[in-house]
């Protein structure tokens, strides 16, 4: 009996003491949650004339990078830097070079963000960028943050080691590489290269010239239209792929998964020497004037009519 009962004080003690520490634990994130706002900021602005479509790169470390329209023959830089401290205000440098109509912007200077425990001391700088209505990206790229362009017509080429690409109602090719990260295409037209290694891949309500669509693992989900003569390609290591397409489709198809289903909403004839099976189908959707080839190595496949 007396066993018994030393053995319910030690459990009531060590759940006072438990929750004692999580109380302690709680308030101490409290604080820690406070520690390390960059509330210190700075601004650099310029504006720079060009006399036809620039041709723009921006190298970023840390921050968010917004690329928007605005007026023919300008280009309009505004960086905003903000950092823990002042001394680490002073150190990120922004960097706006122009020869003719090509213009680099480089941000230099900010501080490596994997160091910083707890929302520790920090910098970094966040970019808005108007360019003219037509525009050449190019090694547009970011270490950590997010990437986002709008409106512009013309080609780019996009990159983000640790963040998210996002563009929207564009006009060209667009080639968009994350490492870690979500890759977005919405609205616009042109030939997609998007890839991601750990993220998905999004494309919606665009008239693709073709695709080439790469994950090694995440999912994608495509909407939109195939372009008459364009050759596509949607290669998936680990995750689902699902296609919605115009009911007018006409595609030469080679769908396969490694371990998964496949479920196609056309009518398919099967190609001489082909497949049409639970994880493999090769065949003809209408007449067929484009090309589709789908892979997945662990996930499912469907294809499926738009308003069906």
């Amino acid at each position: 009996m007396k066993k018994r009962i030393t053995i319910i004080i030690l459990s009531l003690a060590l759940a006072v003491v438990a929750v004692g520490m999580v109380v302690v634990v709680a308030s101490v994130n409290g604080v820690v949650g406070h520690v390390g706002e960059p509330d210190k900021t700075a601004v650099v602005d310029q504006t720079l004339d060009v006399s036809g479509p620039p041709t723009f790169s921006l190298d970023e470390s840390n921050g968010t990078v917004t690329i928007t329209r605005g007026a023919e023959g300008k280009v309009v830089v505004h960086a905003v830097k903000r950092a823990t401290t002042d001394d680490l205000l002073n150190r990120p440098n922004v960097d706006i070079r122009q020869d003719g109509n090509r213009i680099v912007v480089q941000t230099t200077g900010e501080d490596d963000v994997s160091i910083h425990l707890f929302g520790g001391n920090r910098n970094l700088v966040d970019y808005t960028i108007q360019l003219p209505p037509r525009a050449d990206l190019v090694a547009t790229k970011i270490a950590n943050g997010r990437l986002e362009v709008a409106g512009i017509m013309g080609p780019l080429d996009l990159a983000a080691s640790n963040g998210t690409i996002t563009a929207r109602d564009v006009d060209g090719a667009v080639k968009a590489q994350s490492t870690n990260g979500r890759v977005t295409v919405s609205g616009g037209r042109g030939a997609l290269d998007l890839g991601t290694s750990n993220g998905t891949i999004t494309v919606d309500g665009v008239q693709a010239q073709g695709l080439t669509l790469r994950s090694s693992n995440g999912r994608v989900a495509f909407t939109g239209s195939l372009a008459p003569g364009s050759r596509s390609s949607v290669d998936i290591g680990n995750g689902s792929i699902m296609m919605t397409l115009p009911p007018d489709s006409a595609l030469g198809v080679n769908l396969r998964s490694g371990n998964g289903s496949i479920t196609v909403g056309f009518p398919v004839t099967t190609a001489p020497g082909g497949e049409n099976k639970r994880n493999s189908v090769q065949g003809v959707i209408n007449r067929p004037d484009a090309d589709l080839n789908v892979h997945a190595g662990n996930g499912s496949i469907t294809l499926t009519r738009q308003g069906g």
